[in-house]
């Protein structure tokens, strides 16, 4: 049987965070040996932060793998914003300015798993749709690259879904000519988050609409190769239930315009099931997840009412074990996404996070 393939999150520019690496390396590999379920922990390249791809960090990270060649095992791509697969000429948010990093991040992962003797034939590297619609933008507001009016999006839905077609089409062959395998990751329609967090801008925390999150959307637009975020895909779930919860705060009308569709009845076949994406997956992402809020802060209104991390998980434990089966079994990495403390950053909570679930796992 394949070991469980874990990732862990790095920053290949910072220094310390790769002896980090190393220790929870070591810890979790014997955290499988102790529960009996062999295990290999790899690093996920997330370039998230806006900071992780700035030129001179791509150096860093290029001058830090030549030393230590660390096994990658996933990479993400930036999202949202510049980096969202509809943002090219004809885009009415396009400002040639502000260049898309999509294609250069692809070309630093490329270089960084070339100094990796233990890189996959084809390392999976994922953008998001990264599209985004708001009640809160002014009709014909176009001044912030990827984002939208509601009104806006639903006038210029094809257009849109074309080019982000279209362009994900364009990187894949990108891709496969740096020998990557470009795959898509889901995310959710309705998620409640500050959209400045990973440009390191402060912000409020308010409901926005992720379009094309749509499992259809998703699987044509990528062709059929998807990573699957679990937390992302239980909160997909979790939308009528929570707007239902909140209909004294919202309607839904904006999130059926954006979807495309007229009452929750259509709903589920917009969000699927698991056993439709499972075919298509190239990578996984585990994480919890209590609802439809990110990083909103605890113990306040918006984290009682969307979510705050405090409540239960959305992902059942059979649901976890059944990923992690469909993972060793097809030899597919798992990129574990907790709400890491970075001060200081020790990855300790994918230890917490992983124990029950290893334990349980062969039984």
């Amino acid at each position: 049987m394949n070991p469980v393939q874990i990732a862990l999150p790095v920053m290949l520019h910072v220094d310390n965070e790769i002896d980090i690496f190393r220790k929870a390396q070591e810890r979790l590999m014997k955290l499988g040996d102790s529960c009996g379920v062999p295990v290999e922990v790899g690093a996920f390249l997330l370039y998230l932060p806006s900071h992780s791809r700035k030129p001179e960090n791509f150096a860093k990270q290029l001058a830090n793998q030549e030393i230590h060649h660390l096994p990658i095992r996933l990479a993400e791509t930036g999202v949202q914003r510049q980096n969202s697969l509809s943002y090219a000429p004809g885009d009415p948010t396009h400002n040639a300015s502000i260049a898309s990093d999509l294609e250069s991040t692809m070309d630093q992962v490329a270089r960084l798993r070339d100094l990796d003797p233990t890189a996959p034939e084809k390392l999976v590297v994922a953008p998001h749709v990264g599209i985004i619609a708001f009640d809160s933008i002014p009709p014909g507001d176009f001044s912030h690259p990827g984002f939208y009016a509601v009104g806006d999006f639903v006038e210029q839905r094809d257009e849109m879904y074309k080019r982000s077609k279209a362009r994900f089409s364009e990187l894949s062959k990108k891709a496969s000519a740096n020998g990557l395998h470009l795959a898509l990751e889901n995310a959710y329609s309705a998620v409640v988050e500050d959209v400045g967090h990973w440009q390191g801008q402060k912000g409020t925390y308010g409901l926005e609409y992720q379009v094309f999150n749509d499992l259809p959307s998703l699987r044509d637009i990528s062709g059929g190769h998807l990573v699957l975020d679990l937390a992302h895909f239980a909160a997909m779930q979790n939308i009528p239930a929570r707007f239902e919860a909140n209909k004294d705060l919202v309607s839904s009308d904006s999130l059926f315009a954006t979807l495309g569709i007229s009452s929750w009845d259509e709903f589920p076949a917009k969000a699927g099931q698991l056993g439709d994406y499972l075919p298509r997956v190239r990578g996984f992402h585990f994480s919890s997840q209590d609802g439809l809020g990110i990083r909103v802060p605890k113990a306040t209104e918006e984290g009682r009412r969307w979510g705050d991390g405090t409540g239960q998980d959305l992902t059942s434990m059979e649901t976890y074990h059944q990923c992690l089966r469909w993972a060793q079994e097809n030899a597919l990495p798992v990129a574990i996404e907790e709400d890491y403390n970075i001060k200081p950053l020790t990855f300790n909570e994918a230890d917490a996070f992983l124990g029950p679930i290893l334990r349980s796992y062969k039984s």
